[in-house]
């Protein structure tokens, strides 16, 4: 059954809270250095307001180094992300977010555990391809967003990866009782080899 869509968007942004912290905490150690080397040489005074501060603060970093702030936060984000969802998904097929939520990640051939390679490929789509300044956040919204047009509730980077999202329980339940009806002929022939050895006798 594929994992309804709400809850789905619950688990998206319980994870970036995750990441975006874990970026943050990395990034501003980096950001605050820099903020010091710039103030060395500014003038500030007391009646400057916090606007000034930020647009002299900028001037003084230049085109150069705005550019080398923002691809080194957006490297630590892209490293956050890596580190925090391939993993999860590729040992127990839920992220923190899907976890709470109630859903796994698992393989479309019917495989309870991604694996490290189709982990790998769900998360590389829409977070590398976002990295593509400008239409890249739009293509990695759309890589989600496709989960809409089918049935089965598979986004572009479930289907590259050869997953699909499901109810946790229900997946679990529908398992259990696939590996019961298995198990069933199993019995039946047992019982059948002991009426066969009986007659036997």
């Amino acid at each position: 059954m594929p994992a309804p869509m709400g809850r789905r968007v619950v688990a998206y942004l319980i994870d970036r809270f995750f990441v975006y912290g874990a970026t943050m905490a990395a990034a501003i150690p980096y950001i605050w250095t820099q903020m010091m080397e710039v103030l060395g040489n500014l003038e500030v005074g007391s009646d400057t307001s916090i606007l000034d501060f930020y647009a002299d603060f900028f001037a003084a970093l230049g085109a150069g180094g705005i550019f080398r702030l923002a691809a080194v936060v957006a490297g630590i984000f892209f490293a956050a992300s890596g580190a925090y969802t391939i993993p999860q998904t590729a040992i127990w097929g839920q992220t923190i977010g899907k976890r709470i939520t109630g859903l796994r990640v698992v393989s479309r051939d019917g495989g309870l555990r991604v694996g490290w390679a189709a982990a790998l490929w769900r998360w590389c789509l829409p977070s590398v391809v976002s990295f593509a300044w400008g239409v890249g956040s739009a293509l990695s919204v759309g890589a989600y967003l496709w989960a809409l047009t089918n049935p089965e509730r598979r986004g572009l980077h479930d289907m590259v990866a050869g997953t699909t999202v499901v109810d946790s329980k229900t997946y679990a339940a529908a398992d259990a009782v696939g590996a019961a009806e298995t198990e069933q002929p199993s019995d039946t022939e047992d019982a059948s080899d002991t009426e066969d050895e009986a007659k036997a006798a």
